[in-house]
């Protein structure tokens, strides 16, 4: 996640490897499909503590 991304470091930032996360799991498989190689997807529900430390791993 980048913060101030329009300008200085958020924008030094551009082109970096993303990994975009939701519970909306079709939507997010297809806006990894047309956004390209620098975003994956991967289901999270931000309330879960388990799910935070699978995705961390």
């Amino acid at each position: 996640m980048i913060t101030g991304a329009t300008r200085g470091q958020g924008a030094a930032a551009a082109g970096a490897f993303v990994v975009a996360t939701d519970i909306l799991d079709d939507e997010g498989a297809a806006l990894a499909g047309r956004t390209g190689p620098g975003l994956v997807y991967r289901h999270l529900d931000g309330s879960s503590e388990d799910e935070w430390s699978d995705l961390a791993a």
